[in-house]
């Protein structure tokens, strides 16, 4: 049940449970199972972004038994999610400015799949440290419209994945004094 649940996949098993949860009888096992890969996959990917900005390659086993990153897994992230270091005189990887950012959009666009494309994203922001402001941003570039309901004192956010994706159309402006 839940403790299994929470006992393989760490501290990021809510997002496992939200999915199965959410899971009613119409949805069909493929689509379960794919909302289920997608929530333990992000829990990889939430690890692997806590990790240190740079890795030593001889230290990359034992920071993945950390982890608890399976090794296929982590080789990915590390091919997908990382550059080589060219100032160190060993070898080494470090998480760039581009590849943190590519790491936080490919953790939102599985947040959204493990959520059946919406939510309120404050745990996932707080989980990958970013400030809520800031998440919502990143979901506006993924195309998700974003919103704020207010509860009392408190505001909850929302944010969904609106099918088709449409683009804002290009606004074309004619040139001073012409018609």
């Amino acid at each position: 049940g839940v403790e299994a649940v929470r006992g393989v996949y760490g501290h990021y098993h809510e997002v496992v449970l939200q999915a199965v949860d959410g899971a009613g009888l119409e949805m069909s096992q493929e689509r379960l199972r794919r909302r289920i890969v997608a929530a333990i996959y992000l829990g990889f990917c939430v690890k692997f972004h806590a990790l240190p900005k740079k890795l030593a390659e001889k230290d990359f086993e034992a920071v993945r038994k950390a982890a608890g990153i399976p090794s296929v897994i982590f080789e990915r992230l590390l091919r997908d999610f990382t550059v080589p270091d060219t100032t160190a005189k060993t070898k080494r990887v470090m998480k760039s400015k581009f590849t943190v950012d590519r790491l936080i959009n490919y953790a939102l666009v599985l947040w959204l799949t493990a959520n059946s494309f919406s939510g309120n994203p404050e745990a996932l922001a707080t989980t990958l440290g970013l400030g809520i402001q800031r998440c919502l941003l990143y979901f506006k570039y993924l195309g998700c419209s974003t919103g704020t309901v207010r509860r009392g004192a408190k505001a909850e956010f929302k944010v969904s994945l609106l099918a088709p994706l449409v683009f804002p159309s290009h606004v074309r402006r004619t040139k001073a004094g012409k018609k």
